[in-house]
């Protein structure tokens, strides 16, 4: 009879014998990539070989995928979640290190969420600054692709010290609560956030005036069927931005 309980367990030993141990580890650093281009593999996996080598098994095995116009790879689907799931064999293909440059690969094509997973799994503070860093860059009323749940779990687990290294990106955080059903939370985080920057000696004058102007511009927006209230607040907001 056909051994259907094992089938997938028989499925990954015949795939994983088509690749040699050093096919089997390139790969697998670039699993965190849905696709990737000959040079993001070679920056991904600081590998200049990686190139030559990622044409030769393409030619030899059709779970990996190239499209010729776009120029990039991908995974078969039934392989990727394969690769995603096997132990790495040599130290290095886990480390903070290879998450930090796949994320960056991420970022780079502003494909954002996946950034931001990699760089909570990298795990050191600067990673964590580095999230901040792009949660800014991506603007607040950008981010509907992000699950507010998620990104405020992210934010939470990020302690206050690091949060005021890169504050722009704690207000986008706030921006994506308020379009995302996190509104009724606003204004306590508002006045929190308020609060944190009046008290650290870490943020410039310039970036606290900065700061405060953003806070009211949102007041502003959060007030929006009171037109005495909203005008209060957007021209406190345009005499500090």
């Amino acid at each position: 009879t056909f051994p259907s309980g094992d089938i997938e367990s028989l499925l990954e030993k015949t795939v994983y014998a088509s690749y040699s141990q050093a096919e089997q580890e390139l790969l697998m650093q670039l699993a965190p990539l849905d696709w990737f281009t000959a040079n993001e593999a070679e920056l991904l996996t600081l590998d200049r070989g990686a190139r030559h080598r990622l044409f030769r098994i393409h030619n030899n095995n059709a779970l990996l995928l190239r499209d010729a116009a776009r120029r990039r790879y991908q995974f078969h689907s039934i392989f990727k979640p394969l690769l995603l799931k096997r132990p790495a064999v040599s130290p290095e293909l886990n480390t903070p290190s290879l998450y930090r440059r796949a994320a960056e690969c991420h970022a780079a094509r502003r494909s954002y969420m996946p950034a931001y997973r990699l760089l909570v799994k990298a795990g050191r503070e600067e990673d964590r600054v580095r999230l901040l860093e792009l949660l800014a860059g991506q603007g607040g009323e950008n981010m509907f692709d992000c699950p507010w749940e998620e990104i405020h779990a992210i934010i939470q687990d990020i302690p206050w010290e690091i949060r005021m290294q890169q504050p722009l990106g704690y207000l986008s955080y706030i921006w994506l609560s308020i379009s995302m059903g996190g509104k009724r939370f606003a204004p306590q985080l508002l006045r929190e956030v308020e609060r944190r920057f009046n008290q650290t000696s870490s943020i410039t004058p310039e970036l606290k005036r900065r700061l405060t102007g953003e806070v009211e511009y949102i007041r502003g927006c959060l007030a929006f069927n009171d037109y005495e209230l909203v005008a209060k607040h957007f021209l406190r907001a345009h005499e500090l931005l």
